[in-house]
């Protein structure tokens, strides 16, 4: 499943710019806890971590 900020907007029932403000706020988050090194898990969602990747010549 696809789906883009204005659809998650209309499924969460709350004003776009309430929505908006709540979508940045769990990202941010995410984002800011990952460049700590920290792995982020939300329940019935899934975890976020940072994985390194060898590199391929």
């Amino acid at each position: 499943m696809s789906i883009n900020r204005p659809e998650l907007f209309e499924l969460m029932g709350v004003p776009k710019a309430k929505a908006s403000k709540m979508l940045d706020l769990v990202l941010n988050s995410i984002g800011e806890a990952l460049a700590k090194g920290e792995d982020v898990c939300i329940k019935g969602f899934g975890t976020f971590k940072i994985v390194e990747l060898a590199v391929v010549n």
